[in-house]
């Protein structure tokens, strides 16, 4: 088939001949090999599934109604402002050439602080004020958040490296990495003490929200029990309100108070007790690995739709990091939990 003076379906320049052509062996696209080389594939792969062959284009056929990305060749309606293939802005100023600069392809700039997506004529993001950078300069620098921590960040763990498990952790990367890496390569049991003293709270605040809401039910129900225990004790007190109230309660009637308190409901406070710890413990002991699974279903995520390293670097970090608004978020949400219990077991009695 000749190709002579056909447009190179990748890069848009025409295909002369002598040149370097690599014709793919599944669709028969013709592209040039650095073209081939540098997308990794052919550039109608995501095509092949559909059953598509590439065919000479009919010189008859009016193309002024789509607009051919300058980033990645791919064939846009006229009326799109970005590309559907990589998100690059839709123009015509480079003639259709291939344009590799990242600093004009997008109309916003990511900030690495927050994640918010601001214009990118803005120097500071919108929602934090941080410094705003172009991608390429947060690609081009070296990782934040590893700075000064003796992190490699070209370490692999598991199938992901350091610089992108830092980028997710953000906070305290060095501890986690070192965790994350006796787990997976060591098969070490890791135990963490912030989630054993914070319950759910710390699950929040590390954005793990389905563990998170699983040992927020369990400790509602826990409080619940507990404030159930406390409720029965009334009959008991009752006598002794009015001498607690002027604090005329004698001692031995502080007693005897006490002792059948501890009667009607020490051993449900004890068994509680013991249940509490046990799931704390819990807690701790899967912390760290829920932490890691969360972390490798967001890359798989990221890696499935998003093609452009730079954009899924930005969109690591901004699924990442720490929520300090999700701990209060838990605080509401468990104490409408637990008077949600409390109003159906009023209505059960």
């Amino acid at each position: 088939m000749n190709y002579e003076n056909q447009p190179c379906p990748c890069c848009g320049h025409h295909m002369h001949e002598g040149d370097d052509i690599v014709v793919c062996p599944v669709c028969a696209t013709p592209q040039h090999r650095s073209c081939w080389l540098e997308e990794g594939k052919c550039i109608n792969d995501n095509k092949h599934s559909e059953g598509f062959i590439w065919s000479l284009p009919d010189s008859n056929t009016n193309n002024t109604n789509q607009r051919k990305c300058n980033f990645c060749g791919e064939m846009n309606p006229l009326n799109s402002s970005f590309c559907s293939k990589c998100g690059g802005v839709l123009n015509n100023d480079t003639n259709g050439q291939k344009n590799d600069n990242l600093n004009n392809r997008f109309e916003v700039k990511p900030c690495r602080n927050c994640g918010t997506l601001n214009n990118a004529m803005q120097n500071t993001c919108q929602n934090c004020g941080e410094v705003l950078e172009d991608i390429i300069e947060i690609e081009q620098k070296s990782n934040p958040y590893i700075n000064n921590t003796g992190l490699n960040p070209d370490e692999v763990i598991g199938e992901h490296t350091v610089d992108e498990i830092s980028l997710f952790v953000r906070s305290k990367p060095a501890t986690y990495v070192k965790k994350f890496k006796n787990i997976i390569t060591y098969k070490k049991i890791s135990f963490n003490f912030s989630a054993f003293l914070f319950g759910p709270y710390w699950f929040f605040f590390r954005k793990i929200y389905k563990a998170g809401a699983v040992f927020m039910a369990v400790f509602s129900v826990l409080s619940l029990i507990i404030t159930g225990a406390i409720e029965r004790c009334s009959d008991i007190i009752n006598p002794y309100v009015e001498a607690i109230q002027n604090q005329t309660i004698t001692p031995e009637e502080f007693t005897i108070l006490s002792n059948r308190i501890f009667e009607r409901i020490g051993s449900v406070l004890l068994i509680v007790t013991a249940i509490n710890i046990f799931v704390r413990i819990i807690c701790g002991l899967f912390a760290d690995k829920l932490y890691y699974n969360n972390m490798i279903n967001a890359f798989a995520v990221f890696k499935e739709r998003i093609a452009d390293p730079n954009l899924r670097r930005m969109y690591i970090s901004r699924r990442g990091g720490v929520s300090v608004l999700a701990i209060p978020a838990c605080f509401c949400i468990m104490d409408i939990f637990s008077s949600l219990l409390m109003f159906i077991a009023d209505k059960i009695k």
